[in-house]
C-alpha cells in the first residue's frame, strides 16, 4: 500500500499594526522559495477566549498530547481505510473537498464550535470524540480480524502441512478401527524416513523410548503413591494391592507387543509428510503416541466423528460472506467518520496555534495566522530563511521579557524548537 504524506506548516506572525502587509510579506518569503502561501479568512480570533495565564500555559501542555493522539486517529482511518479499498492511490475528503482543499481554505465551524466557549471545553469535546472513534475503530477492526483469524486457520487446515493440516479428507471410514480392544493411530512420518519406519513401527518395544516410558511411569507412580502416603489414604492392604496391580498391569504391557503386524496403511503424502494409519491395542495408544515421538514421527489424534461434525467448507463460505459484510461496514464507517475526525484536527490544530501565539506576543490579540505548504525535502532551507526574515520578532520578545519580572520563563509552549514565528505542524502520512 503506497502512503501519501500531507506536510502543511500553520504559521503565526503578529501584525504590527499592518495585517494586510503582514500577510503579504509571508507570502511573498514563502513563494519566493517555491513554497505555497494561504491566507485564513474569517477565523474567530477576536472572540476566542483567552482566559488567564496560568490556564493558557497548563493547555499548552495539554494540547501538544492531544494534537498527538488525534494524529494517530486521523491516520488509522484512513490506512484502515485504504486497506479495505482496491483503489489505494485516491484520499478520503473531507466534507466533498480534498485534504488540500480543507486545509488551504480551512474555516472555523461556529456551528460544532462555539468561539465564546472556554477553549478548554473546545479542546475536550475535540478529544472525547477523537477517543469515540478509536475506540469504535477498534471494535469495528478486531470483529474483522476475529473472522480473517478463523479463515486463516481454516486455510492452514487445507494448505498446510500434514502437521497441522485437518485429516478428514484423507481418512474414510473403512481406514478407520475403533474398538472395545483395537483402535487406529495416524501416524505423521517425515517422507525420507519412510523406510525406516515400515522396517521398526512394529518394533518399537525395542527402541530405547519403550524403556524411557516405563522409567516415565515408574516415577509418577512413585510420586503419587508419596502423595498417598502423606495423605494416609487407604488401608496398608490396599496400597499393597494397587502396588500389585500396577505390577501385574507391567508384566503384561512388557509381554505382549502394541502394534497389530502389517497394519500400516499409507493414506496421503505431501511434500515434507506421509500420513501412515497403523492398528494397535487400545491400551497401547498413550505408549505407542510417546514412543513414536521419541523416534521422530508425531501421531495426531483424531476421532472418527469430526468427519460428521465438521464442515469446514460450510464454515469458509459463512465467514467468508461475514467478512465481506464486516469489510463494508468498516469501510463506509472509516468514510463517513473521517471528514469529522480530520475537521476536529484541524479546529485543535487552530487553537494550538491560536493559544501558542497569545502565549509568544502577549495581549490584544493581532496577529495573523497563515498555511504554508513547503517544498518537499526543503523544509530546512524554508526555515532558515524564514528565521532571517523574521529574526527581529524574536528580539523584541526578548527586550519585552527583560522589562518584566519573569524573564526567565518561556511562555511559548515550544521550548523544543523556538521560532521567531509561531509554527505548528500538520504532518501526516495517509
Amino acid at each position: 500500500m503506497t502512503t501519501t504524506e500531507i506536510c502543511y506548516w500553520m504559521i503565526s506572525i503578529p501584525n504590527q499594526g499592518n495585517p494586510t502587509k503582514t500577510t503579504q510579506t509571508l507570502k511573498s518569503n514563502v513563494e519566493g522559495r517555491g513554497g505555497e502561501h494561504y491566507a485564513l479568512q474569517k477565523l474567530p480570533l477576536q472572540r476566542l477566549k483567552v482566559g488567564t495565564l496560568d490556564k493558557l500555559i497548563a493547555l499548552s501542555d495539554d494540547l501538544g498530547r492531544v494534537d498527538a493522539s488525534s494524529k494517530n486517529v486521523v491516520s488509522k482511518l484512513h490506512r484502515t481505510y485504504a486497506e479495505l479499498e482496491d483503489s489505494t492511490g485516491q484520499l478520503l475528503s473531507v466534507y466533498n473537498k480534498s485534504i488540500r482543499g480543507y486545509i488551504t481554505n480551512f474555516l472555523w465551524d461556529e456551528g460544532h464550535f462555539n468561539p465564546r466557549a472556554q477553549l478548554r471545553d473546545l479542546v475536550q469535546v475535540i478529544h472525547s470524540n477523537m477517543v469515540k472513534t478509536a475506540e469504535h475503530l477498534r471494535k469495528w477492526s478486531a470483529a474483522l480480524s476475529e473472522i480473517e483469524n478463523k479463515l486463516a486457520a481454516i486455510e492452514r487446515k487445507k494448505t498446510g502441512s500434514l502437521m497441522n493440516r485437518s485429516l478428514g479428507e484423507y481418512i474414510s471410514a473403512e481406514d478407520w478401527y475403533h474398538g472395545e480392544y483395537l483402535t487406529s493411530a495416524l501416524v505423521v512420518v517425515p517422507t525420507p524416513k519412510m523406510d525406516q519406519f515400515m522396517a521398526h513401527y512394529e518394533f518399537f518395544e525395542d527402541t530405547p523410548a519403550h524403556k524411557a516410558y516405563y522409567e516415565m511411569l515408574n516415577k509418577r507412580a512413585e510420586h503419587e503413591e508419596a502423595v498417598e502416603h502423606e495423605a494416609g489414604d487407604g488401608s496398608a492392604e490396599e496400597k499393597e494391592a494397587l502396588k500389585g496391580q500396577k505390577a501385574k498391569a507391567k508384566a503384561q504391557d512388557l509381554a505382549c507387543r502394541v502394534v497389530v503386524p502389517d497394519s500400516a496403511k499409507r493414506l496421503t503424502a505431501d511434500k515434507e509428510f506421509t500420513l501412515v494409519r497403523v492398528l494397535l491395542l487400545q491400551r497401547g495408544y498413550p505408549w505407542f503416541k510417546y514412543v513414536a515421538m521419541k523416534n521422530g514421527y508425531a501421531v495426531r489424534d483424531f476421532d472418527i466423528a469430526e468427519l460428521e461434525d465438521c464442515d469446514d467448507e460450510k464454515e469458509l463460505r459463512e465467514l467468508q460472506k461475514k467478512q465481506a459484510s464486516q469489510k463494508k461496514k468498516l469501510k463506509l464507517f472509516c468514510k463517513n467518520t473521517f471528514s469529522e475526525t480530520f475537521a476536529n484536527w484541524m479546529h485543535l490544530k487552530l487553537i494550538r496555534c491560536f493559544v501558542e501565539s497569545v502565549l509568544r506576543f502577549g495581549l490584544p490579540v493581532d496577529f495573523t495566522i497563515s498555511v504554508v505548504k513547503p517544498v518537499k525535502g526543503k523544509e530546512q532551507q524554508m526555515l532558515k530563511v524564514l528565521e532571517q526574515k523574521y529574526a527581529f520578532l524574536l528580539d523584541k520578545i526578548l527586550q519585552d521579557k527583560g522589562k518584566g519580572s519573569n524573564d526567565d520563563i518561556d511562555y511559548s509552549g515550544q521550548l523544543q524548537s523556538f521560532f521567531p514565528f509561531v509554527m505548528v505542524k500538520t504532518k501526516v502520512d495517509l
